[in-house]
């Protein structure tokens, strides 16, 4: 088959990643590569490995039908190299696609060896070790192109990790919007998420969406928590995710003796209809690089309370689509919080607005501008 005079063929392209879960909870790029791997062209044809040990993430993308291959190789094995190289050889790749530091270098170093352009992604802001900082010095110049999801990874990728700013694009992270149509469904096939986690009727509710980690917040919302009851009880509580905090988090829950109002249902694979029936959607991170779940809640009509750090202030706009609050502030927190739980008419403006902003990050243009890379590399 010939298109303006080139033959078409299957570009492969190797999905290099460090894991697919960190600290017992499953990974934001465990999420991407579910909802993106579909969607791209007949012309593409993606693989996906990890380093490491196969791991929930892993578990995700094939009961979904997603293939993953784990080489279940430590973080410093000296085999590392050898295996992606054995891999690379196997598979002959048109390109690679690195997720993760320890993929970054070993994508950038196999690259190097085997002559396959290699793309590094980032979904990460926060820091990096000294090792990796050695390591970026040395293997910038391999990658031909960086893509970064969000300004402020992008700004990251290019003064900690010495990438040229010419050669790293946007590509923000998109979710499913049902075809252009932002409205909220009401799903009557399953028992309501009030039902199944035992949330009185006329309870709000406020949910934490995300993985159980301390730079992820729900430790501030946890203390905030308190304030709040004493003035308006009638709030319950859902904590949606899994990770190494949750026992930290469940104690607290136990020391301020907020229990009865607090739920910690573990990782959901489908959140939206815990979406549909939130009120407010909290989004207290300490630090984050984008801020997808903050859009699936825009695009489910939840009122949002964000943290003004870096991704998410791309994301959210104080005062129209949601309100912002100071990282690690749970008394700020409370403050929002509770001007929302009262005022139900801002709730639903801020709501109003997110639906329409939600409309900007569309999964079919994150993949559309991927192609566009890859077709630039090639």
């Amino acid at each position: 088959m010939h298109k303006n005079g080139h033959l078409q063929y299957k570009v492969k392209v190797l999905h290099l990643c460090d894991k697919l879960a960190v600290d017992g909870g499953v990974a934001g790029i465990a999420r991407s590569l579910l909802l993106e791997l579909p969607r791209y062209s007949p012309r593409f044809e993606p693989i996906v490995y990890t380093l490491r040990a196969a791991d929930p993430g892993c578990q995700l993308l094939k009961d979904q039908g997603i293939a993953v291959t784990s080489m279940g190789k430590g973080k410093f094995d000296p085999f590392t190299l050898a295996e992606v190289l054995r891999i690379v050889k196997q598979e002959q790749p048109a390109l690679i696609h690195t997720h993760g530091f320890a993929a970054s270098n070993f994508g950038r170093l196999a690259s190097w060896l085997t002559r396959t352009p290699v793309i590094v992604e980032e979904n990460f802001c926060y820091h990096t070790p000294v090792y990796q900082r050695i390591a970026d010095r040395l293997l910038s110049p391999l990658a031909v192109k960086g893509v970064a999801v969000s300004e402020a990874t992008k700004t990251f990728m290019v003064h900690k990790r010495f990438f040229r700013t010419d050669r790293v694009h946007v590509v923000y992270r998109g979710i499913v919007l049902e075809d252009g149509v932002t409205t909220r469904r009401k799903s009557t096939s399953a028992p309501s998420p009030k039902e199944t986690y035992r949330i009185p009727d006329n309870h709000q509710v406020v949910s934490v969406v995300g993985r159980l980690h301390h730079v992820k917040g729900q430790h501030v919302v946890l203390q905030a928590i308190p304030e709040v009851l004493r003035r308006f009880p009638r709030v319950t509580f859902l904590f949606i995710g899994e990770g190494a905090e949750r026992p930290k988090l469940e104690a607290l829950a136990k020391h301020f003796d907020i229990e009865a109002h607090v739920r910690f249902p573990g990782f959901i694979t489908e959140v939206d209809p815990v979406l549909e029936q939130t009120d407010i959607l909290l989004i207290p991170s300490l630090s984050e690089a984008f801020g997808r779940v903050a859009v699936e809640g825009m695009h489910r009509g939840c009122a949002i309370i964000a943290s003004r750090v870096e991704g998410l202030r791309e994301i959210c706009h104080d005062g129209d689509d949601a309100l912002l609050i100071t990282p690690g502030d749970p008394r700020d927190l409370a403050e929002k919080l509770l001007v929302l739980l009262e005022d139900e008419t801002l709730r639903a403006r801020l709501a109003e607005h997110a639906r329409e902003n939600a409309k900007r990050f569309s999964i079919h243009q994150t993949v559309k501008k991927f192609e566009q890379i890859y077709d630039e590399v090639l």
